[in-house]
């Protein structure tokens, strides 16, 4: 899990034109958690909405 220091430095680094294994290297963070941050621009994905409810009313009788 990167913190929002980790990704504001990642992305003033991918502005600056540096490359994500030289990010990855200097935050000392896996390159696959750099591209995550760069290809989502540092937003989280939205939260999944809850389920529907399902009442035990029958639909036919």
């Amino acid at each position: 899990m990167t913190t929002k220091t980790q990704i504001d430095r990642i992305l003033k680094a991918h502005a600056n034109g540096m490359a994500a294994a030289q990010i990855a290297a200097r935050l000392a963070i896996s390159v696959a958690e750099v591209t995550d941050v760069i290809r989502t621009g540092g937003h989280t994905p939205p939260p999944k909405p809850a389920p529907p409810t399902f009442s035990d009313v029958p639909l036919w009788e």
